[in-house]
Order: structure tokens, then C-alpha cells, then sequence
């Protein structure tokens, strides 16, 4: 009923090909477009994990893990080099990346009716270049590159979620109902300093349900953010 496990693994993540295409789309505040230099994310993991599953149905997960990427891919809100007033959107490669954290996971089942609940804390770093304005000792503004540390982009510290399970093995019904937390992320790099859009911290609710039959049929549905939780970028500092 006990598991110790301890794993190593690399991976890769390829950029998606909507990434990779030189498209342009002109919008009311930026144009995007896509960047065919992209390279791929290469990602070594350690993980270490307690497993103990008290029922056929249950579990308790406590996991400890480290990730270095190399080459992750993240968007950036960008000045054109020509032509200043020109914001451009796009993905990019801006260094490497270190997530390390830990997690937990239960599921607990009262007949049918079972309970899940998963909290994932990460820790995420990535140092790269960006530029800052400054006044020189004649007082005239200009431009130096700096490095900052800061999250990964779209990488929230705090995940969790809790969700009530329903599952009748005679009848073949399964259905759940989730709420999940995510918390503030980095909704878009900005070159310069301290100016990075963020998305603030949110709850969204969703619903899934499956009806299998004796024939091997099955009908699925699923309702994502019950709530219309908003998303609101905002600048942090």
C-alpha cells in the first residue's frame, strides 16, 4: 500500500507550430507575430514521491521536485528596433530556467461520493537581459541593459484545487465538479525593467460528467468556467 519512488527524466517541449509561423496580426495596442527562430525546451527532472493508498479508490501523494529548463519559450512585449512606436507580441528563447517545489495530492471516496484536493507550491526563476532607462552625469536620458531575476512566465507559485468525484461502477456514471486556484503569474515579458504584465490570481469552476454503456459507448460532457471568472493583467509594480 506504500510507495517511495524516485525518478530522473528529460524531456522536450517543442514549439507549438502556430509559434513557429512568420504570421503578423495587427491589433488596436501591439502586433503579434510569430518567430521561426524558435528553439526547442529541454527540460531535466528529478522528482522524489510518497505514495500510500489506503483503498482501492484513495491515495495520499507527497512529492518533492526540480526542473532545469533550458530554452524555455516565453512571449514578450517588444519595441520595433526601427520603428520605435511599434509594440510586437511574440514567443522567444531568453535564457534557462529553474522550477523546484513540491505537492501534495488526496482522494478520498464516502460510498460514490469521494473528495480530491491537490495543492502544488513552485518556486521559478529565470534571470535574463533587459533594458533601463537612465539619466547619464550630462542629465540626457538613455538606455543600458540589466539583468533581472524573476518568475517564469505563465508560472503561478500557488496552484490548487478541490473537487467533489461521483462514481457508480454498477451504473457506469462518472461525474466531478472542481474548483481550482491560480494564483499571480507573468501574463507577458516586457524588455524593459520592473514592467512586466501580470495576470492577477483567479478561481474557476468546471464540470465534467460520463455516462458508458454495456456497448462500449459513451457520452462525455464538460463545462469549463462556471463562475465567468474575469482575467485582469495588471503592472506590478
Amino acid at each position: 500500500k506504500i510507495n517511495i519512488r524516485a525518478s530522473y527524466f528529460r524531456s522536450i517541449n517543442r514549439p507549438g507550430f502556430f509559434e513557429i509561423v512568420p504570421y503578423t496580426i495587427v491589433n488596436e495596442d501591439y502586433v503579434e507575430r510569430g518567430n521561426p527562430d524558435l528553439k526547442h525546451a529541454v527540460a531535466d527532472n528529478i522528482d522524489i514521491r510518497f505514495e500510500r493508498f489506503p483503498s482501492p479508490a484513495g491515495q495520499l501523494m507527497v512529492a518533492v521536485f526540480y526542473k532545469h529548463l533550458q530554452n524555455p519559450v516565453e512571449y514578450i512585449l517588444k519595441p520595433d528596433s526601427i520603428r520605435g512606436q511599434d509594440i510586437y507580441y511574440m514567443p522567444g528563447n531568453f535564457g534557462n530556467a529553474v522550477n523546484y517545489g513540491s505537492e501534495i495530492d488526496f482522494i478520498k471516496y464516502f460510498n460514490k461520493i469521494g473528495i480530491k484536493i491537490n495543492y502544488t507550491y513552485t518556486h521559478s526563476r529565470i534571470t535574463t537581459t533587459k533594458s533601463k532607462r537612465i539619466r547619464d552625469e550630462n542629465g540626457d536620458l538613455k538606455t543600458i541593459a540589466v539583468n533581472q531575476t524573476r518568475p517564469l512566465y505563465g508560472q503561478s507559485a500557488h496552484i490548487g484545487n478541490v473537487s467533489v468525484l461521483y462514481k457508480d461502477p454498477k451504473s457506469k456514471w462518472d461525474a466531478q465538479l472542481a474548483l481550482q486556484y491560480t494564483g499571480d503569474r507573468i501574463n507577458s515579458v516586457s524588455q524593459f525593467v520592473g514592467n512586466d504584465l501580470w495576470q492577477k490570481a483567479f478561481i474557476q469552476v468546471d464540470a465534467s460528467l460520463e455516462k458508458k454503456f454495456k456497448n462500449g459507448l459513451s457520452i462525455f460532457a464538460k463545462s469549463n468556467n462556471l463562475l465567468n471568472s474575469p482575467m485582469t493583467v495588471y503592472f506590478k509594480n
